[in-house]
């Protein structure tokens, strides 16, 4: 599902967000989990459900 209004504000997005990290540590750990992903012989879909909360 998009968000109504989505398109008008997301030419935006990169100025005001940007890196979709908060924390050296949060890169971090998403490049292990995508290392560990990759390292894996299993067949399947990996899924990134993403969300963000009002600040």
């Amino acid at each position: 599902m998009i968000q109504p209004g989505y398109d008008a504000v997301a030419d935006r997005y990169p100025e005001a967000f940007p890196t979709p990290y908060q924390t050296p540590l949060e890169r971090h750990v998403i490049a292990a989990f995508a290392d560990h992903v990759r390292e894996r012989p299993l067949e399947g879909v990996v899924l990134d459900v993403g969300a963000t909360t009002p600040s």
